[in-house]
C-alpha cells in the first residue's frame, strides 16, 4: 500500500510536535540554555532588588517549552532566586507544540506558567492575555526562530513588537542561525540542520522518526530547505511501516548584522551584546527609552 505524503509546515500535526520533542529537548548539540540562563538569572537578581520585584519573562515561538522548562528547573533550585513574584509564559503558534509544553513536566505549585498560541509579530496580543497591566522584563526568541520570518516586513513587524511589550531597559534575547548569517555569496550553504536524523519517540512507544534533505535552494534573501520526515510503526519483530509522510519546504531568512542593527534601531532596540555558540548566535537586544 503506497504511503500518503502530506504538505507540512513542520509543526502541524501531533506526531511531528512529539518529534521535536523526542529530538531536541536533550539534544546534545545545543548549548543555549546556559547563555539564557546567564541573563535570566541577572535580570531576576536586578529585579529582586527592587520595590516592585515582579518579573516577566516572555519565551517567543516556545515550541515543546524546552527554554522556559529549562530555566524554571534551574530557578526552582536556585536559592537566590524567588519564583513567587515570577510570571513565565511560553507563546508558538502551533497549537501541537503548545499541547507537548503543556504535558512535558509537572510544574512546582509556584511557579507561575501560561501558554497561548501567537506570532511573532503581534506580542502584545499575548502579553495582554498574560497580564494586562505587566510588561515582559525579558524575552527569549530561541533556536534561530527569527530566520522564520520570511514574510516582507515580518523581522521588522517583530522588532517593533519585541519593543512594545518589554519595560524600558527591558532585554530580548534574539537567537539568529549562524550558517545563515552574514552569507557572502554562493548558492548553497550547510544545512543549518544537519542531515539524516533518526530518533525514537519519548512517549509514543513503538514510534519512529526518520527525517532527511530532498534538497535546498537560495532565491534572493531566502534558504529554502526541503525535507521529508517518516512516522514509522516499528513492530515488535523489528518489521516497520511508515504511516506518515511529511513534505515540508521550509523558508528561511539569510540575515546579516547590519541589517538586525538597522531593524532593531528603527524599533528603538539596541544591540548590546552577541554570544556565538555552535551553530548560533545569540544577539542581546537592550529596550531604549
Amino acid at each position: 500500500m503506497a504511503v500518503v505524503e502530506r504538505d507540512s509546515d513542520y509543526y502541524d500535526s501531533s506526531y511531528l510536535a512529539d518529534y521535536y520533542e523526542s529530538l531536541w529537548t536533550d539534544h546534545a548539540a545545543l548549548e543555549d540554555i546556559a547563555v539564557y540562563w546567564a541573563f535570566f538569572k541577572e535580570r531576576v537578581l536586578l529585579s529582586q532588588s527592587r520595590v516592585d520585584s515582579k518579573f516577566f519573562l516572555l519565551d517567543v515561538g516556545t515550541g515543546t517549552g524546552r527554554v522556559l522548562h529549562s530555566l524554571i528547573d534551574k530557578a526552582v533550585n536556585d536559592a537566590d532566586m524567588s519564583l513567587d513574584a515570577m510570571q513565565f509564559v511560553g507563546m508558538d503558534k502551533s497549537p501541537f507544540m503548545l499541547e507537548q509544553a503543556q504535558r512535558a513536566k509537572q510544574l512546582p505549585q509556584e511557579v507561575r506558567a501560561s501558554w497561548f498560541v501567537g506570532t511573532a509579530t503581534a506580542l502584545e496580543d499575548i502579553a495582554s492575555l498574560a497580564d494586562p497591566h505587566g510588561k515582559a522584563n525579558l524575552l527569549i526568541f530561541a533556536f534561530s526562530g527569527i530566520n522564520h520570518l520570511h514574510q516582507p516586513g515580518e523581522i521588522d513587524q517583530f522588532f517593533l513588537s519585541a519593543r512594545r511589550v518589554l519595560l524600558p531597559g527591558g532585554l530580548a534575547l534574539v537567537s539568529v542561525c549562524a550558517p545563515l548569517l552574514d552569507i557572502e555569496g554562493g548558492d548553497s550553504v550547510p544545512n543549518p540542520y544537519g542531515q539524516v536524523k533518526e530518533v525514537k519517540s519519548k512517549r509514543l512507544e513503538g514510534i519512529l522518526y526518520r527525517e532527511w534533505e530532498t534538497g535546498q535552494k537560495i532565491e534572493g534573501h531566502l534558504f529554502t530547505n526541503s525535507l521529508k520526515t517518516d512516522v514509522v510503526q516499528v513492530s515488535q519483530d523489528g518489521s516497520e511501516r511508515v504511516i506518515e509522510r511529511n513534505i515540508h519546504n521550509i523558508p528561511l531568512t539569510l540575515l546579516t548584522r547590519d541589517g538586525l542593527r538597522r531593524s532593531a534601531a528603527a524599533a528603538k532596540l539596541e544591540i548590546i551584546e552577541e554570544r556565538c555558540i555552535r551553530d548560533e548566535v545569540i544577539f542581546a537586544l537592550r529596550a531604549v527609552g
